[in-house]
């Protein structure tokens, strides 16, 4: 009987547990029974991505339901709670979502950190002061001073991190094995002018990369992005990426910019690049 009467009030306490989840699951329960369609939507949305073994986070759950809402119910963004607050896709209201309405839980792999030169310090200090003589010793303006960075951008973004059915034994998400990445060549200027990117695609033709009917592919060529199979095996940066970099963004931005401010044409400008332990002069 007192086993009986111990999963009894074990599965009461769980029953409300559940209810709680349900109720607390975002702000949106005021208005849910409303919009059971938004909620469906939502979680058919999301459990698509993770039956396709695309990773769901915190990000992309916030950014799935953050984008039903606006197309099918932007108005559920203005209305006003009994506190005078209104809905907001916070990270509290998205954990709820998906641990109430979705029965997920969180599963996480383990990878290792990467680690600075034990001389990091000294590095930068000596690369502080190289910038500036070269600088001054040129009277080099400020516009004319670009500091370029790579960074690999993932399809997928977390570290092997995703939502998924609670309770569930293989958690199988696609490209475990292989990374699905391209890296993005950003560059911004010490005036704050930030010059068009260069994203450089794995493979050696041009269906290596987004095709002209992608979403918004027209706005970035207008902007001067500069989409770019990297002619190798890998996504990676390489000297004839690096070329077209300079050619086609660098290289004009420093003739539009001496123009601008009627510099000589051999107007010193350096290219600061984290791969570089000095300015590289153009």
């Amino acid at each position: 009987m007192e086993t009986i009467q111990v999963i009894t009030e074990a599965a009461v306490v769980g029953f409300w547990y559940v209810q709680d989840c349900l109720l607390q699951a975002g702000r949106l329960t005021e208005t849910q029974s409303g919009y059971p369609e938004i909620v469906e939507a939502i979680r058919t949305r999301l459990k698509f991505l993770r039956d396709n073994g695309a990773i769901v986070n915190l990000v992309t759950a916030r950014a799935i339901i953050v984008a039903t809402i606006l197309h099918m119910n932007p108005g559920i963004f203005g209305q006003k709670f009994k506190d005078g607050s209104t809905f907001r896709a916070s990270d509290s209201f998205v954990r709820k979502f998906l641990h109430g309405l979705m029965a997920w839980s969180l599963r996480k792999a383990m990878q290792a950190a990467q680690k600075l030169p034990k001389d990091w310090e000294d590095q930068c200090v000596r690369s502080f002061f190289r910038k500036a003589y070269s600088i001054r010793e040129e009277d080099i303006p400020i516009m004319l001073y670009v500091n370029s960075d790579q960074t690999q951008i993932l399809y997928a973004p977390g570290n092997r991190m995703t939502w998924n059915q609670t309770g569930s034994k293989q958690v199988a998400v696609v490209g475990m094995d292989k990374k699905r990445a391209f890296t993005l060549l950003v560059s911004v200027a010490a005036d704050g002018t930030i010059l068009p990117f260069q994203a450089i695609y794995q493979g050696k033709t041009k269906l290596s990369i987004p095709v002209a009917t992608s979403p918004n592919y027209a706005d970035a060529i207008n902007a001067g992005f500069k989409l770019e199979p990297s002619g190798t095996k890998t996504y990676w940066s390489n000297q004839q990426t690096m070329r077209k970099f300079v050619d086609d963004i660098l290289k004009p931005y420093f003739e539009r910019r001496k123009v601008e401010f009627g510099l000589p044409p051999e107007q010193k400008k350096p290219l600061a690049n984290r791969r570089m332990v000095s300015p590289s002069f153009l």
